[in-house]
């Protein structure tokens, strides 16, 4: 026994011999920390308050309550040789010692990149400076912090071959090799796929590729709405309109910068939902009625109960709440309405009398109240309990007895609202009543304290590009009301956004900022006074691209730089001069090419623009020569008159639809609305490229931009007249005649051609011309043609001058008609518009003689005579 206790001993003094002096025996598990780490990946042995910090105190990540696997984020630079502490509910836990990376970076990988992409994207190593190249220039450089590429071609369009190069680079001044993807052809079907739509459904959903506008019209061409996809490629479109059983609606895809892909049909099917049902039967004194919808019943958007109206959402069981308790024997009538607002069912319910054992005991609820709220809290959180029956109710009245908020308790937390300020050390009081009698069956005092500033928000760098003002708080325990806002130096609003669940946030830019601008950035959240600004100033990116990669040999001469001329965002061009016969090229500065000319003779040069610049954006140009490139001549884009729209087609009185984008940097949406007078024809929400359908118009009309500050731009258009002039009719010519005349479309000028002239007049307002002609011979050609105000001319009506017989004379008899007529012309006699006898001919003296059938006495013929050239002539006889 003596032995066995002796051997305890021993190994007690072995394990107390192998704790670390000053470090806990708990350790987490936490891999290699290098430099430039910008997060820890941890697995702590408990839940607890985790604190990481450097040797000299300074705090790198704080959470009063983490779980035993977390990912702590650092926002500062850990450099070789750190020493970073970790404490554990206040213990230390373990230190480690931050490692030089050992290992190069890797070669950074890029995305497929079609025509159709709009923003550029791939991945790369953590903490490195990536730089972009495209045609060989490089457009951009910036940091890379969460392993993610990422480059709008903000309006800047990739074209088919275009070659897009990117490369890493370390703080050490290692640089990865090149990673490069050539623009290929976009897709035409834009992998559009329609989901099976139903006729009671009220959306249409569906996937196609990323940032893919779809047009949804029926067969007539009239629009049912349009929307885009989202980052996860799905889309929905909520539906305006009931669509019938059986019909066909087209889907068109577009590309962000307008390109149509391939239609899509999608049948609407007949309807499959049910009428929801009822769970349980109603009795008496119940305040809620339980029902059950199946996945189909998304149609089903409304129930009406006695004049109270529920929305009902989703599947499964939902419970609608009465304004009041049933009453015995009353019958509830309970309709049901689509999306549409259409009446789609009833069902009637009569309430059941209750038993005495049925009726319900009622317990008072347990709840756990805060203690304490800041003076500067509005809307307040103040109990935790889950599971709190919803016939209670909570009320708060302050130390006066005035009420604050009066509210349902609903199944996850109470919230109220407090209509008042409340001063810090005065105290209000909370109570828990039935709502169905009034009974208080709990009250708490709470207590109101003195109210801390929140933290000033952490910002990251700010530029002349950037889009978005992004940053994050350090606030341990997210408040849901958490809102920043960006002023500039003149105090006006920039942005303002919510903070997100992790503490950061995302200001999104109404448009760019220029280098210089001062911005503070403060952080208001409810329960805290607002925070002290950060202040930051907006840095300058736009450096000169450096030279193509292509290494060109050297040489002792190359051009010089040209001179540029300054550029403002309505210019339709660049000006500048140069070496006579040189080439000049330009690139904005994401390296996008502008266009290209070559140097007059005087020095000068003119390079087209196809679309205008954005203010604030960089221009380079340079000379070329024999494979050589200048210097750069380089400025920045000054304001202009701000012309935001541009149109892709022609508006015509024929036009079915006007398409076009918008000349802009920033990616805020706006309304386009065509108008004639205060109609709205139709309208497109876009941020680029926008679709307008309509009927044809004659009359001008008025392409308004709407921008999401409510200010319009407008435009004037008149619709070109491409519609010829009607011609109805033209006069018969003879060799006697001395005019033409007809009817056309009034105001319409008339060209008559004859004999190798041509001849013009005007039609009256009702429509009629009349043209005197010289003399008309026979067999001659006289044409007419009607030609509007716009030039556009009718078809073409022509007549042949015919010449004039004799006069026909006709006798007729039982059996043969005679007469006179022009000699040579062919006689024929009808009877009931049919011929009867032969053809005859006139003969040389000008007679004729048709034997006929037997015909009774008073039957009325016809007679005519024709001959190649002339006139024609008719004769009505009764046979005597």
């Amino acid at each position: 026994m003596k032995r066995i206790v002796l051997w305890l001993m021993i190994g007690l003094m072995v394990v107390s011999l192998l704790q670390p002096i000053g470090v806990e025996a708990e350790e987490l598990v936490v891999p290699e920390i290098l430099e430039g780490d910008v997060g820890i990946q941890i697995a702590l042995p408990t839940n607890g308050a985790l604190k990481i910090q450097n040797e000299s105190g300074k705090v790198l990540f704080q959470d009063r309550y983490v779980g035993r696997n977390v990912w702590a984020e650092i926002n500062y630079r850990l450099e070789p040789g750190e020493k970073i502490l970790f404490y554990l509910n206040n213990k230390l836990i373990a230190e480690r010692i931050v490692k030089a990376r050992s290992i190069g970076i890797t070669t950074p990988v890029l995305n497929e990149i079609t025509e159709d992409t709009y923003v550029v994207e791939g991945k790369a190593t953590p903490g490195t400076i990536v730089e972009w190249y495209v045609n060989d220039l490089r457009i951009r450089t910036g940091e890379n912090y969460n392993g993610r590429l990422s480059l709008p071609t903000t309006f800047n369009r990739l074209y088919v071959g275009d070659k897009i190069l990117v490369r890493l680079v370390n703080d050490r001044g290692e640089v990865s090799p090149f990673a490069e993807k050539i623009v290929a052809a976009g897709n035409s079907s834009f992998d559009l796929t329609l989901d099976h739509y139903y006729g009671d459904q009220a959306e249409i959903t569906g996937s196609a590729l990323k940032d893919t506008k779809l047009y949804f019209e029926r067969k007539d061409g009239t629009m049912i709405g349009q929307v885009t996809t989202s980052y996860d490629t799905r889309f929905s479109l909520i539906l305006p309109v009931r669509l019938n059983v059986g019909e066909e609606i087209i889907v068109t895809p577009y590309s962000i910068w307008g390109r149509e892909g391939t239609s899509k049909i999608l049948n609407v099917r007949n309807p499959r939902a049910k009428l929801p049902w009822l769970t349980e039967e109603i009795r008496v004194g119940e305040e809620n009625v339980s029902f059950y919808t199946d996945q189909h019943t998304a149609a089903y958007s409304t129930i009406q109960v006695r004049d109270q109206l529920d929305i009902l959402l989703g599947t499964g069981v939902r419970v609608v709440h009465l304004n009041r308790k049933v009453e015995m024997d009353e019958v509830l009538t309970l309709t049901f309405f689509d999306h549409w607002d259409e009446k789609l069912g009833e069902t009637k319910v009569k309430v059941l009398s209750r038993n005495e054992d049925e009726n319900p005991t009622v317990e008072s609820p347990s709840i756990d109240f805060v203690k304490t709220i800041t003076n500067q809290t509005r809307w307040a959180s103040l109990c935790t309990n889950p599971y709190i029956d919803g016939m209670y109710r909570i009320i708060a009245l302050n130390d006066q007895g005035e009420l604050l908020d009066y509210r349902y308790i609903d199944n996850y937390k109470c919230e109220m609202h407090l209509n008042k300020p409340l001063n810090a050390g005065t105290s209000f009081t909370v109570q828990i009543v039935d709502g169905r009698d009034g009974e208080v069956y709990h009250e708490e005092v709470i207590e109101v304290v003195e109210a801390t500033k929140a933290s000033s928000p952490i910002v990251q760098k700010i530029t002349d590009r950037s889009t978005y003002i992004e940053g994050r708080v350090t606030e341990t325990e997210w408040v849901e009301d958490n809102i920043i806002t960006v002023n500039d130096a003149t105090n006006r609003k920039l942005c303002e956004t919510h903070v997100n669940f992790d503490r950061t946030f995302s200001c999104p830019l109404k448009g760019l900022l220029p280098a210089g601008t001062i911005v503070s950035i403060t952080q208001t959240a409810d329960g805290y006074y607002p925070s002290d600004p950060t202040v930051a100033t907006v840095s300058r990116t736009f450096n000169e691209p450096t030279p193509p990669i292509v290494i060109v040999p050297p040489s002792e001469v190359k051009p010089g730089a040209p001179i540029l001329h300054p550029v403002t965002s309505d210019a339709l061009g660049l000006t500048g001069s140069g070496t006579p016969g040189l080439v000049v090229k330009a690139w904005n500065e994401f390296g996008f090419r502008l266009g290209e000319a070559t140097v007059n003779t005087d020095g000068s040069f003119r390079i087209p623009l196809e679309r205008k610049l954005p203010q604030g954006i960089g221009i380079r140009v340079v000379q070329l020569q024999d494979g050589k490139i200048s210097d750069g001549a380089q400025t920045y884009v000054q304001e202009g008159e701000n012309v935001t729209l541009r149109l892709m087609d022609t508006l015509t009185d024929a036009s079915t639809r006007l398409t076009g984008h918008l000349e802009r940097m920033a990616f805020t949406p706006v309304r386009v609305e065509l108008r004639q007078g205060k109609t709205v024809l139709a309208k497109d929400e876009t941020t680029f490229f926008f679709r307008l359908d309509f009927k044809p118009q004659t009359k001008p009309l008025t392409l308004v931009l709407i921008h999401a500050d409510g200010n319009e731009t407008t435009q004037t258009i008149q619709p070109l007249d491409t519609t010829p002039p009607t011609l109805a009719t033209m006069s018969t010519l003879t060799d006697r005649s001395t005019r033409v005349f007809g009817r056309a479309e009034a105001g319409s000028t008339i060209v008559v051609r004859h004999d190798k002239k041509r001849l013009t007049t005007k039609t009256t307002t009702a429509g009629v011309y009349s043209l005197n002609l010289p003399k008309l011979r026979i067999g001659e050609v006289v044409t007419v043609q009607a030609m509007d105000e716009a030039g556009n001319t009718s078809s073409i009506l022509q007549r042949t001058v015919l010449g004039v017989q004799a006069p026909l004379t006709a006798t007729a008899s039982s059996r043969v008609v005679t007469g006179k007529g022009e000699p040579g012309s062919l006689v024929r006699v009808f009877s009931n518009n049919k011929m009867i006898g032969k053809t005859v001919k006139v003969d040389a003296k000008g007679t004729y003689r048709v034997s006929i059938p037997t015909q009774p006495k008073g039957k009325r013929l016809l007679v005519t005579q024709q001959k190649t050239g002339y006139v024609k002539q008719t004769q009505t006889v009764i046979i005597k």
